[in-house]
């Protein structure tokens, strides 16, 4: 099964987030772009993605993602980019910050994974929006982004999950088989 840990978002940042990508889609009708956004209830921060995780290692994982610390912390939402570069755009996100924190768990996700999972890509903390098909009419999605004055809305971090992806026709479905709560460090 496809598997990936994240953080989850609070409610207050999903519905935010929603209505940016509710914007920037009127604003885009009639160019000629293929943009998917991510449905609200997927909109998560990425930690790590693990792939293809066999039943039989799936406890391993979840074990050792029990044994992590890490105390709650804070992140706002803050501004819009695109991965790779403005030139290619596949994945519209937004970023937060601090990162500080984040960057940690990821890296102690990482580190306790060390020899049960094959390790991901660099990581950079974002929330992927959208994903944006070949255009040669990205300026006007890159145009649009820079118009967009990001609100500073925070969330408080006390748990991360891994979650199960299964991937639809209609788009990728997300379950939660695993959340693992903040302890003291």
């Amino acid at each position: 099964m496809r598997c990936f840990f994240a953080i989850p978002l609070s409610d207050e940042v999903k519905d935010y987030l929603y209505e940016l990508m509710y914007k920037l889609k009127n604003d885009l009708r009639g160019c000629n772009l293929k943009i998917r956004f991510v449905p609200k209830k997927n909109l998560h921060i990425t930690l790590m993605f693990l792939g293809e995780i066999k039943e039989d290692k799936l406890e391993e994982v979840k074990n050792k993602a029990r044994e992590i610390q890490f105390k709650p912390f804070k992140f706002n939402i803050s501004h819009i980019g695109v991965f790779p570069n403005e030139s290619v755009v596949k994945v519209l996100w937004v970023g937060i910050n601090p990162v500080t924190d984040v960057l940690k768990l990821q890296r102690e996700i990482d580190e306790s994974l060390l020899g049960a999972i094959n390790r991901d890509n660099e990581f950079k903390a974002h929330i992927t929006m959208a994903r944006v098909g070949y255009s040669k009419q990205t300026y006007k999605l890159i145009s649009e982004i820079k118009k967009i004055n990001v609100k500073n809305i925070g969330q408080e971090v006390t748990s991360f999950g891994l979650y199960r992806s299964e991937l639809h026709r209609d788009g990728s479905k997300y379950f939660t088989i695993g959340e693992f709560k903040t302890k003291k460090v």
